[in-house]
Formats: structure tokens, sequence, C-alpha cells
């Protein structure tokens, strides 16, 4: 269930100005970077032995370069890798303007560039889209009034697929909502409030950040700096491991979103408005009784898991940052969580092989590979007290299918002693 979109129709407008960023020499080409590869630091993207960018964050953007003409050899590379990330030379025409986007991760990323000039368009907007989200890989994007129904609305850009620039098309500028949806569909993945000036040239890049559905954007004025545009969607998703005996119901700030959750429930993942929310939580028994509330901050276009813990008198929530990316073929992500007050630590086997050592209570390991066929690969969990052979929990007959990501959650306590499996992605 989604919550009321008036927090959506109030959030800030970002103006895209245009104004200069660093241009050189009129007989030279021109490049800028948008560094979109995850999980390194320090990211250095050289073009004709020119420096576009140097120690680039994720998402960091960088101002145009002079990089020459001709054949231009573009390297990308992270201090302390070995080798090169990316190798790739293309033709540059002089006197043109470029933006070169890289993505993926240190082991398996790539790049591309496209040229940003635009044919006159007076009064009018050139738009287009640039598509780098793996996990939606073709997308429709729509430029509306705000508030605007999308039900009967008609993309301005239809199946934009992944790494490849859709052409320019004109359309009217001003005060927009822009929204993005999987191609052939009304399912918001993208929603935003912006500012296109006319006479100008923009380019929306779409990408990810770890959701298993929504995406996040940077656009890219023609010739100018620009900058992202946060989606004002976020997902979480709740599981009940606590000792309160009747159902939970979950509220975000007032409303119902989650209604009897019953011990070792899993309520599946819904969007609601990004930034601080006041989660609720009650007995489906009482309800205006609150046993807690705590004010997460939800951050745009990413998932968060609230696992519950505790009893009636001491509920606690762990609040999870998700991370649900494409996965390589036979193989699966797998996370533990212990949630459970008999066991300060455990350590985790799965198939016999230790997979997480030292799990402490309240606390979530980091995510391990494993392999899984497309079909599903049987596994046994095993729960031991940590450093020793004390089998606390044993959970066989689980199936853990190749490119998903899973959490296995301990919840309980002595006879109510139990694993959850949830499927994030």
């Amino acid at each position: 269930m989604s919550l009321p979109r008036l927090s959506l129709v109030a959030a800030c407008v970002l103006t895209l100005f245009l104004h200069g960023c660093g241009k050189s020499s009129s007989d030279s080409a021109n490049v800028r970077a948008l560094n979109l590869i995850s999980g390194v630091t320090n990211v250095n993207i050289n073009a004709g032995g020119n420096t576009v960018m140097s120690g680039g964050t994720f998402e960091a953007l960088s101002g145009y370069t002079g990089v020459g003409s001709g054949n231009v050899e573009f390297k990308v590379t992270v201090p302390g890798n070995t080798g090169t990330l990316i190798d790739t030379t293309y033709g540059l025409s002089g006197s043109t303007d470029f933006t070169y986007v890289t993505t993926g991760t240190a082991g398996a990323a790539s790049g591309v560039l496209i040229a940003d000039e635009f044919g006159s368009v007076g009064s009018q907007v050139a738009f287009r889209v640039l598509n780098m989200s793996a996990i939606n890989p073709s997308v429709d994007v729509y430029l509306t009034q705000p508030g605007a129904d999308l039900t009967a609305a008609t993309p301005i850009v239809a199946a934009a697929v992944i790494a490849t620039v859709t052409a320019f098309a004109n359309t009217s500028g001003g005060n927009l909502e822009l929204r993005m949806t999987p191609a052939g569909t009304k399912d918001v993945i993208y929603d935003a409030m912006v500012s296109l000036p006319p006479g100008t040239g923009q380019t929306v890049v779409a990408y990810g950040r770890g959701s298993s559905k929504l995406v996040n954007a940077e656009i890219l004025p023609s010739g100018a700096s620009g900058g992202i545009v946060n989606n004002l969607l976020a997902q979480f998703k709740v599981v009940n491991g606590t000792a309160v005996a009747t159902p939970l119901n979950v509220l975000v700030d007032g409303t119902a979103v989650v209604t009897n959750l019953a011990f070792g429930g899993v309520a599946p993942y819904q969007t609601l408005a990004a930034g601080v929310r006041q989660i609720t939580v009650e007995s489906s028994a009482t309800p205006g009784a609150t046993l807690l509330s705590i004010a997460p901050n939800f951050v745009p276009a990413t998932d968060t898991s609230l696992a519950l813990n505790g009893g009636a008198g001491s509920l606690s929530a762990l609040v999870l940052t998700d991370s649900n990316p494409l996965v390589a073929t036979g193989r699966a992500e797998l996370r533990v969580v212990n949630l459970s007050p008999d066991f300060p630590a455990v350590d985790v086997y799965a198939n016999f092989g230790k997979l997480v050592t030292g799990l402490g209570a309240n606390a979530a390991s980091d995510y391990s590979l494993v392999d899984a066929v497309t079909a599903g690969t049987a596994y046994q969990i095993d729960f031991n007290t940590a450093g020793t052979t004390n089998v606390v929990l044993s959970v066989p007959g689980l199936f853990l299918a190749g490119g998903h990501v899973y959490t296995m959650y301990l919840i309980g306590s002595g006879p109510t002693l139990a694993g959850v499996l949830t499927l994030d992605r």
C-alpha cells in the first residue's frame, strides 16, 4: 500500500540552470564523466592522457575537460586495484561535448559515451533518456503536469533500453513531474518534480542504488552542469520476530500499512515517501496502544527491512539497509540476521560449510555469494552456538534460486526458536 501522494507533490523542485562547466578550447572535444560504478571509491577517469575525473565516488559528476579529437583512449582505474577497470577507444570530433557514463562493479565495469549536442528547439526542451539500471533493462518515461494521472498518459520516451541513449524528443518545458515505469506498465519506480528551462537539452540518466525495483536519476543539461534528482520513493518490508502473543499492525505516519502480521510473518516490500517517516507498531488486539515508535530515514530509491524483535514491553527494531542487485548466473546472495535473545552470538553453516562466524544478537551479516541453479538449489542452514559444534537450530529443505537475494532470520526463544527465509529479490 503506497502512502498519499501529498508528500510527493510538496517535494522540492530542482531547477537545472544553464551555466558554464569548465569547457575547453573550441578545437578539442570536451568530455565530462558520471561515475555509477558501485562498491568502490577513488575512481579515476582518463581520456587521451587528460584527467576527466579524479577520486570519483558513486554518483560523482565531473565538469567538462578538453581531451583532443580523433581516436581517444578512455581508461578507468582505482588506486590499489590491479589493472584497468575499463579501457576503450572512441572516435571523437572536435568542438563537440560528450558525457561518459560508467556503471557496474569493479569486477564488471563498463562505460557509455554519448554526444550532448541537440538541434534547435526554440521555446521547447530537447529531452532524452540513458537507462543504466540493470534491474530495469527497459523503462518508459513520462513528463506530465504535477499530479496528473498516468492511467491514460503516453510516455515521452518509451522502452528506453539499458546502455543505449534514446533520440532527443522535443517537448514543452516548465515545472513538471517526471516518472518512470518498467516498459509497458504503469508501476511507478521513479517519481520526482523537475524544472526544465525552455531552449535546453536535457538527458535523464536512470540508475540503481541497490533497490530490487526503484531507480534514481541524474539530469544532465547539454553543455552545463547537472546533478542528482532524488526519487521521492523508497521501499520497506517488515519481519515479525517478536515475542508479542498477538499479530502486529505497522503504521507509517499514522496510516496502517501492515496489519495482522503474525510471528514469523514477513510483509513484502511496499513503497513509501522517502525521508524520515514515523513508524509505529501496535498489537492488532489493542490498536491505538503503541508498542514501539521509531523514525528511520528511508533513503531515496533504496530498500529497507525493519526486523522487529523483543517482548511487548521491550520491543525494538533492527533497521537494515538492503542490497538487491543483479546476481551472477549460478549464484545467489544470502544474508543472515540474528534476532533471538537466546544467543549472544551464533555461527551459521550452509550445507555444512561455515557461512558466518560469531554473528551477534540483533545484528546482520554481510551478504555472501552461494552456489544456486536457476531452478533452485537445496540448502540446510544450521545455527551453532558461536565457537562450538552445538547445533541450536537446523533448517533443512530450503531452496535458493540462482540470480536472487535472500535473508535468513533467526527468531524466537526456546520452544519458539525458528528460522525464516525471505526472498528479497
